[in-house]
């Protein structure tokens, strides 16, 4: 399969998910051990739009927790998929060297590959530690790791009027005090949002969507911030909030309009988080599986 037609395949099943008020990124987990998702038995996480990919994959099966592996995984580790189970792909990247003939240059040309992989809870016979985790309390009052995180990153933070919001002007952000959010859950998934937004300063991340997203980067970059704040939602166990409807119309648009615009947002989600993390001492995100990273879709 070439990459358009995997980015197609992708955004198809994405926009149809969206279409039916399902959102890929909204808290797929359920408050029980793995939050984003890893393969169990290497134990890395998938990242970018695997991520996604596996998040809706979780909402759609109904599973508890979000541990994947493959068919030989499974039967390696001792146990099998069960009979009947469909499995979920995902995308690697396999990247090939090639020498310019003319020139002698050497460069690398990305291959794009389907995997297939399953979640524990479609399997059996497997190792009980693949299958039980120790619960994660929803996040309910302030929590002491999360207020370290955000206070790490360094961001100019505000309190105080009725409106979250980024402003690139003044580099800093503008919150609502915790008390007039309906819960520290969506506090936290505010930050989070934000944060994200933070991310693209030119100091910083130097997100530029214009180029490629032209009258839509308001759209783009709100796509890009949510699906970093759900990768940090995940991460931290907070459950997880849907945005206003008018946001998820401008998302369908422009999904609609660039078959490849799923990738690059999540690719700059990714990366929005991954800063996140280093900047408050967290290090880099979870070891990625071999081949897993985003590559640069269509750009």
């Amino acid at each position: 399969m070439q990459h358009n037609e995997i980015a197609e395949k992708v955004t198809a099943d994405i926009l149809a998910s969206l279409e039916k008020g399902e959102i890929p990124w909204n808290q797929p987990w359920k408050n029980v051990g793995a939050l984003n998702p890893v393969n169990i038995t290497t134990e890395k996480g998938y990242r970018g739009i695997n991520t996604l990919i596996l998040y809706l994959a979780q909402t759609r099966g109904g599973f508890g927790f979000s541990r994947w592996l493959t068919f030989k995984q499974a039967k390696n580790a001792g146990g099998t998929v069960r009979k009947g189970e469909k499995g979920t792909h995902i995308i690697f990247w396999k990247f090939l060297e090639k020498t310019d003939k003319a020139t002698g240059e050497k460069g690398k040309i990305p291959l794009c590959r389907l995997y297939t992989v399953f979640n524990v809870a479609q399997c059996e016979g497997l190792p009980e530690s693949f299958t039980t985790a120790p619960e994660i309390p929803p996040v309910t009052d302030e929590n002491a790791a999360i207020e370290s995180f955000v206070l790490s990153t360094g961001a100019s933070i505000s309190f105080g009027g009725d409106r979250a919001c980024y402003s690139p002007a003044l580099d800093a952000i503008s919150m609502p005090e915790k008390g007039q959010f309906v819960d520290m859950g969506a506090y936290y998934a505010t930050v989070f949002h934000e944060l994200c937004h933070w991310t693209g300063h030119e100091s910083r991340c130097k997100r530029q969507l214009g180029q490629r997203f032209g009258r839509e980067i308001y759209a783009a970059e709100e796509l890009v911030a949510e699906i970093g704040s759900a990768f940090l939602c995940a991460e931290f166990g907070v459950q997880g909030r849907l945005q206003h409807a008018a946001y998820v119309q401008n998302w369908i648009g422009v999904l609609r309009s660039d078959p490849k615009a799923i990738f690059v947002a999540s690719r700059l989600a990714q990366e929005a988080a991954d800063y996140l993390r280093a900047k408050a001492g967290r290090g880099k995100a979870p070891e990625a599986e071999e081949g897993a990273e985003t590559a640069p879709v269509g750009e």
